[in-house]
């Protein structure tokens, strides 16, 4: 996977484990920049525990239905995996799922819902 920022790019492996990433640079280099300044939430850090956690129980099966299922996840509503807007918050703290994707590389499809996963069916696109 590529990182990217402002200030270069970053290459990251999964060391043989799947790569998972919610919204802040796991790039020591590029979260030590000072973009990385401007999360005024935390909740990227335990959505990504959340989808390691889930992406190791289903170990060996990652496959398109399990990681959907992965993405609809609502533990820890409303700071989980599929994010759905929360109207008592400011604006600016409001966030959302719009779409999720899975690219099957052997299979050269791409799979996307347009909106929270937990309702929107995803469609192929062939590569």
């Amino acid at each position: 996977m590529v990182e990217a920022a402002p200030v270069g790019l970053a290459v990251l492996t999964g060391g043989g484990r799947p790569l998972c990433h919610t919204n802040h640079w796991l790039s020591e280099r590029l979260a030590a920049g000072p973009e990385a300044a401007w999360y005024s939430y935390s909740s990227t850090f335990t959505r990504l525990d959340r989808i390691r956690r889930l992406s190791a129980l289903e170990a060996g099966s990652l496959r398109c239905k399990a990681l959907f299922r992965i993405f609809s996840d609502h533990a820890g509503c409303p700071d989980s995996v599929c994010r759905h807007d929360d109207e008592p918050l400011p604006e600016y703290h409001r966030h959302c799922s719009l779409w999720s994707l899975v690219m099957d590389l052997s299979e050269r499809t791409l799979w996307l819902t347009e909106g929270s996963p937990c309702c929107t069916a995803a469609r192929p696109y062939r590569l």
